[in-house]
């Protein structure tokens, strides 16, 4: 199994204790001093909200850290997760007929597909020729290099800072996507059940589910992913993120994904300046979104 990054998080502890004489100078110690713990934290995914140095990162954490960042919780305030699942029921020709994509590179043609961090799934961007086409992508864009820890590299997913100099090199249109979904998850703490794993919370359009776009962007890279699978070349995508609507903020109160919604938008996100299209980095009005109960698991003969 490979070795993961891990980030050192540096707390300021401020600790009631007595005062007491210090022997060698005869002065009292304050009490309110901070002293300063130095954690390690193993991380399977992080996430950048600015993309800077100022950044807090969120973690998407490994079982092993719960114990410790939960402490590490209380004294920051921080959020625990992040957006990191969501799900596409529907069909390629539906992907075609929204997006008008001339062509299927992907051969994608699951009935139900969970997508998480670092696997393959299908997004829409406009080809070398100009054609809108369809193919398959790793979930993941390069992560800003002062945040790589260890020797391979888990991806970015969520973009917010785009000021960020790391981001504003993909912000033109050849390199923007829109990546499909019907609906998204958010890890909800709220309706844990004691001895229980987080559950998620889903949100889709309506109750029926109609294909919606993440505001995407796509980039060629050459590195590591996987420390076993050394070096190797992938396509990469990530998506927008903002401020959350009033339906996923009781969830995730930090941010929610920017998504489009209709044809003209989709047109508008592939081949607009970025002047044009910024303003799509915004959260869905709140009657355009509900909570909804996880995805069934479709078999091949009952996709729609």
């Amino acid at each position: 199994m490979p070795l993961r990054p891990y980030i050192r998080l540096n707390v300021d502890i401020h600790c009631a204790v007595k005062m007491r004489q210090d022997r060698r100078s005869g002065t009292r110690k304050n009490p309110r001093t901070p002293f300063r713990v130095s954690i390690p934290l193993l991380c399977s995914t992080f996430v950048l909200a600015s993309g800077g140095p100022s950044a807090g990162p969120s973690f998407a954490t490994e079982s092993a850290n719960r114990a410790t960042l939960n402490a590490v919780y209380v004294q920051t305030g921080e959020t625990r997760r992040v957006c990191n699942l969501y799900n596409l029921t529907t069909t390629r020709d539906a992907v075609v007929q929204f997006t008008k994509a001339f062509r299927d590179k992907a051969g994608w043609n699951a009935p139900s597909l969970d997508v998480y961090p670092n696997t393959y799934a299908p997004i829409v961007r406009v080809g070398e020729d100009g054609q809108r086409e369809i193919v398959s992508a790793t979930w993941g864009m390069p992560t800003p290099p002062d945040y790589i820890k260890g020797n391979y590299d888990p991806g970015v997913t969520n973009i917010r800072n785009v000021n960020s100099p790391h981001w504003r090199r993909w912000l033109g249109p050849t390199s923007r996507c829109v990546v499909p979904f019907t609906s998204f998850a958010e890890p909800d703490p709220a309706s844990k059940v004691p001895g229980g794993r987080v559950p998620n919370a889903w949100f889709a359009r309506n109750g029926e589910r109609p294909l919606m776009f993440f505001a995407g962007f796509w980039t060629p890279w050459k590195g590591v992913k996987k420390v076993r699978d050394g070096e190797r070349e992938f396509e990469l995508y990530g998506f927008l993120t903002t401020s959350p609507n009033a339906i996923v903020k009781p969830i995730h109160w930090k941010a929610m994904p920017a998504i489009l919604t209709t044809p003209e938008e989709v047109e508008l996100w592939l081949t607009g300046d970025w002047a044009a299209v910024k303003h799509l980095q915004r959260p869905l009005p709140d009657d355009m979104l509900v909570v909804v109960e996880a995805p069934l698991k479709l078999k091949d003969d009952e996709s729609t």
